[in-house]
């Protein structure tokens, strides 16, 4: 019986943060940052507001809990992750990748979540400086693989790579900024895509276009 409390007390508190996180999103997404309330937030969890503030010291805190969950299930779900990237030397490394890269902009424009708490609220409530930190840390160092390796199949020429690899990054989140900011924005994803193939496009060799 001992042996078993640690373990039945880790599953508790993970499952209390997780209802805690998962209430965050859906009221974050729905009402945004400013308008939820802590007391909506254990409403809707069901749980107590001790039980908020024993897991996160603030909304803040757990307005950056919601985020990552958010940013890191994206990843997952649009197989943005580095063993996912298509390989090096596969015949449809270039198309596989746009679709990867394009699929940022479909979630801007179809994910409530991701656009409302990554793209609208995220930037305000986090500050530019640690929102980038944390994409960076969600998806460490995925495009300057995926330009190594465009490079080294003789897709691009071989630019420098880390400022390259800011170079698109920047280009992306102003892409998504801008479809998550339109009044529409499935219009403005509509509009948007062409412009980030041919901006990726205006790097392929010659003989490759």
């Amino acid at each position: 019986m001992a042996k078993t409390l640690p373990r039945l007390s880790a599953r508790h508190t993970a499952n209390t943060r997780s209802a805690l996180i998962r209430a965050g999103r859906e009221l974050f997404t729905k009402k945004g940052y400013d308008a939820t309330s802590t007391d909506e937030i254990v409403e809707r969890s069901r749980l107590s507001k001790g039980a908020l503030y024993h897991h996160f010291s603030s909304k803040h805190e757990l307005f950056r809990a919601v985020f990552e969950d958010v940013e890191a299930a994206l990843i997952r779900r649009s197989g943005a992750e580095a063993d996912d990237f298509p390989p090096a030397g596969s015949p449809a490394f270039w198309e596989e990748s746009m679709t990867l890269f394009l699929a940022y902009l479909d979630a801007a424009s179809d994910d409530a979540a991701f656009r409302q708490i990554v793209l609208l609220d995220g930037p305000a409530v986090l500050g530019w400086e640690l929102w980038r930190e944390i994409q960076a840390m969600l998806a460490p160092d995925h495009m300057e693989t995926w330009i190594r390796n465009a490079i080294d199949q003789g897709l691009i020429a071989p630019h420098p790579v880390l400022p390259l690899a800011h170079l698109l990054i920047a280009a992306m989140n102003e892409a998504v900024m801008y479809v998550a900011h339109a009044p529409d924005p499935a219009a403005a994803r509509s509009q948007i895509a062409p412009v980030v193939r041919a901006l990726f496009e205006g790097f392929l060799l010659d003989s490759r276009r």
